[in-house]
């Protein structure tokens, strides 16, 4: 799938870890992220945080600029999930944690239905397993949903083939 987008002005160089999380960061998960980019070297890029000024304020174009060039996405967003799928780039979906609505459904179906509950948090077990994402069997699965979204645009708008 081809994306156009800007180049994020301040992405970094190097290789990094980029995280998007809507709901609260505990301490724990906190130190998880340091661990994982301790251990492979990876700068840390918080999309989501206010506290980043330079980060928190990009649109929506140097968003997925951020997402397709990182090393590994760690999100409780089911945006960030879609994304990280459709650019096929190593992810770990987290719960979301706070007061803020949960879409732990929206993303347990969004994994189930493409065979990706792999790649939530508590089943990344090694350090291997955060870069190890198999998108083989994506492309049929996207293909047929896309079908069925198209098909039931042209029902609902009551339009014909080859319009």
């Amino acid at each position: 799938m081809a994306f156009y987008f800007k180049k994020a002005k301040n992405k970094p160089e190097g290789k990094y870890l980029l995280t998007y999380f809507l709901g609260n960061v505990s301490k724990e998960r906190k130190r998880k992220i340091k661990s994982i980019a301790s251990k492979n070297k990876l700068k840390i890029v918080n999309l989501a945080d206010i506290k980043d000024k330079e980060t928190y304020v990009a649109d929506p174009s140097e968003f997925i600029d951020y997402v397709n060039s990182v090393s590994v996405f760690l999100t409780d967003s089911f945006h960030g999930a879609v994304f990280s799928i459709l650019l096929e780039v190593p992810f770990i979906v987290f719960n979301r944690e706070g007061r803020l609505p949960s879409m732990n459904s929206r993303i347990d179906t969004l994994l189930s239905k493409f065979k990706l509950e792999s790649r939530r948090a508590n089943n990344v077990t090694d350090n291997n397993q955060i870069f190890e994402v198999d998108y083989s069997h994506v492309p049929p699965i996207l293909e047929v949903e896309r079908k069925k979204a198209y098909d039931y645009l042209k029902e609902a708008l009551n339009v014909k083939d080859g319009i």
